[in-house]
């Protein structure tokens, strides 16, 4: 079986959703393979190198890092998003070490590389950590779903909701955590089943949250979701969505009227312009913004403070994330925009989330594909429309 080395955060999140995507995907390109070991043996640049070699029953992939041989060292470079460096970085770096030196007896560098950070990961100490990894994941026989942070992108979501559901287990919960459920434990309920009927013990230990948990685990049990408190019902608005690379805020989605309303900067020299348009546009609707989550009233803020946007309109922005997880059980793993959206009915038209989008946008920058920017704005449109119908669903529930 395959292992990508660049998947090891998601081994280590939920080792089942790893073993599927391993399955399912392709990750070894034999040209661009040829091509690495050809820069290994005599030197060069590879910008998307990718090379492979085998650790008990798995073939290690190392695939598109930029590889730099000399006579006497090799460099492999993982271009990087994100802001700093975690555990799981060090373990994918020992990875690509450890690849690399099954092919050459030169010196390895391993350097993730950011805009944020340029380091030389000291990879051959976390070798032993990798490769245990690799051994415990080839003892696994029947591996559950674990719910993690991922869990609200993954296409895997509802196969695993069913699987837990049919289990009646106590994770699908949200917030239960380990010590509510070691709690629970201590008074035998080890299901949901065994919540729902030892319910003056659950509101007993847990007060008010008890009574929560109790509808959670009836929504599970009932599929359906299920009101726990009065939710006043949300008068007309338009909804925002914002698509942002690192700090630059490249698009501003709108919805209005079922128009669809896109406030695009190519680069980020317009981000100053494209704002301003965006604040004319609001400032003359007289309506509330909903969007999901915070980042979008947050990210208005930092841009009026940034353009010293003198803005005497008091924008109402209504977070219908908010509205939805204080006032509804659902019977999801996640209440992501787009776990909801997808369990009340709502497709998507691109396989893009938060992070693969940022990668599209980078490849737009560099091939200007209509194509490209066309499956961004495809992206963004349907999350301001799932939002949409969020906002339907809790007035459905407001009547």
């Amino acid at each position: 079986m395959q292992f990508c080395v660049s998947k090891i955060r998601t081994l280590l999140f939920c080792p089942k959703k790893f073993l599927n995507e391993s399955k399912e995907e392709v990750f070894l390109d034999p040209y661009l393979e040829k091509k690495t070991k050809k820069v290994i043996k005599t030197g060069g640049k590879i910008k998307k190198g990718v090379l492979s070699t085998k650790l008990f029953n798995f073939k290690l992939i190392a695939s598109n890092v930029e590889v730099i041989s000399n006579n006497i060292e090799i460099y492999i470079i993982s271009h990087r998003n994100g802001k700093k460096l975690y555990q799981y970085h060090y373990i994918e770096s020992a990875a690509y070490g450890y690849i690399f030196s099954k092919h050459t007896e030169k010196k390895i560098n391993v350097i993730f590389k950011s805009k944020y950070y340029n380091v030389t990961m000291p990879w051959e100490k976390y070798l032993k950590d990798f490769i245990d990894i690799v051994e415990e994941l080839k003892n696994y026989k029947e591996i559950s779903p674990r719910i993690n942070p991922e869990c609200k992108f993954c296409k895997y979501n509802l196969e695993c909701t069913n699987i837990l559901i049919k289990e009646k287990n106590l994770s699908l919960l949200r917030g239960i955590g380990s010590a509510k459920l070691e709690k629970l434990f201590e008074h035998n309920i080890y299901t949901l089943d065994d919540l729902i009927k030892n319910k003056d013990v659950v509101e007993n230990i847990f007060g008010e949250k008890g009574k929560r948990l109790i509808l959670q685990a009836t929504a599970f049990i009932e599929n359906k979701p299920i009101l726990i408190s009065k939710v006043e019902k949300l008068k007309n608005g338009i909804f925002l969505d914002i698509e942002s690379y690192h700090d630059f805020h490249f698009l501003f989605g709108i919805l209005k009227d079922n128009e669809y309303i896109p406030f695009f900067s190519f680069k980020r020299e317009d981000e100053e312009k494209t704002f301003l348009q965006l604040i004319d546009f609001l400032k003359k609707q007289n309506a509330p913004i909903y969007h999901y989550f915070n980042y979008e009233p947050i990210q208005i803020k930092k841009l009026a403070t940034k353009y010293k946007v003198k803005n005497k309109v008091k924008f109402e922005f209504i977070d219908i994330y908010k509205i939805i997880s204080s006032s509804l059980a659902i019977p999801t793993i996640s209440y992501s925009l787009k776990v909801l959206a997808k369990y009340f009915g709502f497709k998507w038209r691109t396989n893009l989330n938060g992070s693969s989008v940022i990668q599209k946008f980078e490849e737009y920058k560099k091939s200007k594909d209509k194509a490209i920017l066309n499956e961004i704005l495809m992206y963004n449109e349907d999350d301001v429309r799932a939002t949409k119908l969020l906002f339907d669903i809790v007035n459905q529930f407001s009547k």
